[in-house]
């Protein structure tokens, strides 16, 4: 997975990452990525349980302060590898919902962290299959009841996220879709290179193989800026926002 990371930056198929501060192999994997690449917290909220069971207690009202504890404590963990996180994230969407998303954005303001990546998906529902149309469903409620969180903490946040497998698409088509025109889209992805060696409980929930094809043949983020798309990392967009 790093590797994936790693060389989509260098081949130009990616601006960003996210990074899980606590990972095993996070210092080896910072150290071989490209010193510009704009680096974000992939935060792990819930630790070693599973998802379901860390919902079910902060839905009660459970632990919830462990949230922006959790965050505060990552951020300074990414932040002592000498890197300046442009962004932030969950994974596996732990924050999608509403208070738990204001309770990780309003964790990231105090980090003076600028900006969290969308929960909305955007373009054609059903193009991936029923899970993944029933997944993106649930996000956009969770976008629609979160929306302007954000913003009331001066964190700023994306119009919407596309699959690479869906901007790969857009290539093949040779032309943005109607829906990008005047919208921020960030574009997901998960490439690996090599023995994808995930955690078996991770292993399955997203083609890697299909992710990586989107992401390097040809490289993504090139491709797209000769469709006319304007492609820039996390850090730069912010810094085109506070000049206007």
């Amino acid at each position: 997975v790093n590797r994936g990371l790693v060389e989509a930056v260098a081949a130009g198929g990616h601006t960003s990452v996210s990074v899980l501060a606590d990972g095993p192999v996070v210092e080896q994997g910072l150290v071989a990525l490209d010193p510009d690449a704009d680096v974000g917290l992939h935060a792990d909220l819930y630790g070693p349980g599973t998802l379901g069971a860390w919902l079910v207690r902060t839905g009660f009202g459970l632990r919830a302060d462990d949230v922006e504890q959790r965050v505060s404590d990552q951020l300074a963990a990414l932040r002592r590898s000498g890197r300046r996180p442009t962004h932030a994230d969950t994974h596996r969407h732990a924050y999608f919902l509403p208070w738990l998303r204001r309770r990780f954005v309003r964790a990231l303001s105090a980090g003076g962290i600028p900006a969290v990546r969308s929960l909305r998906p955007l373009g054609p529902l059903g193009t991936e299959g029923t899970v993944e149309a029933g997944k993106r469903l649930i996000l956009l409620a969770a976008a629609t009841l979160s929306a302007g969180v954000g913003r009331a903490r001066g964190v700023r946040e994306p119009d919407g996220f596309v699959s690479a497998a869906e901007a790969a698409g857009w290539v093949a088509a040779g032309r943005l879709p109607a829906f990008a025109r005047g919208r921020t889209i960030e574009v997901v992805a998960h490439p690996v290179r090599g023995a994808d060696d995930l955690p078996t409980h991770e292993a399955g929930t997203l083609d890697r193989d299909a992710e990586s094809r989107a992401v390097f043949d040809p490289p993504l983020a090139a491709a797209l800026e000769g469709l006319g798309a304007e492609v820039v990392g996390y850090g730069a967009w912010i810094d085109q926002g506070r000049h206007g």
